[in-house]
Parts: structure tokens; C-alpha cells; sequence
């Protein structure tokens, strides 16, 4: 089943539940794709899953995400690292424009921010994402940082931003 943003802030809340009782210490995360989409940036829709990275206990976070996954009837992978990946897409500013997501006792979840969406969405150049894109795009991001990055990774990455530059420019008239 799919996560809506009711779903999905249910599952934190169960999450943050669990962290009090088994780790019984704050755990501070960052998600993007999809789940900051529809948490933290107004989308209407649903997401598989929801993209996460969190400061620490990981492989316990994994354990009571899949517990909740039973209860709650969802995917198993509901939350997941997977992104980590790609998070050296971001700028090293990035954190600056994160907003706060859901705040439990023992849980803070921050989502990234519109220019550092747009990044990420434009570098992963799947069709599935032009609607995030797009609705990101009428949020009025400074559409300055998200150039200056995706020129700075055509260094590093040189095809795969060049292919995500020209998506941009496509899709901002610029």
C-alpha cells in the first residue's frame, strides 16, 4: 500500500513510539524524494516509500520500521537509506534548507529543501519525476543554486548533468 501524507505521519508517530522504548535516545532524520514531497512540500499523492537518512542506530531504525510496516500494512521497505547514495549531489549547504518534517519526543524528521529536490529530481532525469519537477518549479525556489550545482557536477558527473541541464533548461525557459 502506498503512503499518504496521513499514512505516512502515522507510521512517524508509531516510529517515534518505538524509538522511546527500544532506543530510548532522539534520532534526528532527513528525507527527500517522494515522502518530502507530499510531507513537507504540499504535493498531493502518495509514495512508496519514503527516502531517510538518520544520525544514527540504523540497522535498529530498520528493525521497527519493518515491525510498523507489519501493523500498519505497508511496504516493508517503507523507510529507507537508499538515497544516501546520491546525497553527494547536494551542496554542502543543503542542511541550511531543510524544514522540519514531524517533531515526536524522540524522533525529528527534516525534509530537504525545494532547490535541493529540484537537484536531486533533475539528476535522477526520470520521467516519473516531472510532475515533482514541475510542482516544485511553482513553489518560486532560487533557481541560482540549483544551476550553480548542476553545473558543478557536470565536472564530476559529466553526462549525467549535462542530460540533467538540458532537462533544466527545458523546463525553466532559461
Amino acid at each position: 500500500m502506498d503512503l499518504d501524507k496521513a499514512l505516512a505521519l502515522k507510521a512517524f508517530v508509531l516510529l517515534d513510539l518505538k524509538i522511546g522504548q527500544k532506543i530510548n535516545s532522539p534520532v534526528i532524520m532527513t528525507i527527500g524524494g517522494g515522502g518530502a514531497m507530499i510531507l513537507q512540500h504540499d504535493y498531493s499523492g502518495t509514495t512508496y516509500d519514503i527516502d531517510g537518512i538518520a544520525n544514527k542506530a540504523a540497522d535498529k531504525i530498520k528493525l521497527l520500521t519493518e515491525e510498523i510496516a507489519k501493523e500498519l500494512n505497508i511496504a516493508h521497505d517503507w523507510l529507507n537509506p537508499h538515497f544516501d547514495t546520491y546525497t553527494y549531489y547536494l551542496p554542502n549547504d543543503a542542511k541550511d534548507r531543510t524544514g522540519k518534517t514531524f517533531q515526536g519526543k524522540f524522533l525529528t524528521v527534516n525534509s530537504l529543501g525545494v532547490e535541493d529536490l529540484l537537484i536531486m529530481k533533475f539528476m535522477a532525469g526520470r520521467n516519473k519525476d516531472l510532475p515533482h519537477i514541475q510542482h516544485l518549479l511553482k513553489k518560486s525556489p532560487n533557481l541560482q543554486i540549483v544551476e550553480n550545482r548542476l553545473y558543478e557536477l557536470v565536472k564530476i558527473k559529466k553526462s549525467e548533468a549535462e542530460k540533467a541541464l538540458e532537462l533544466y533548461y527545458e523546463l525553466t525557459d532559461k
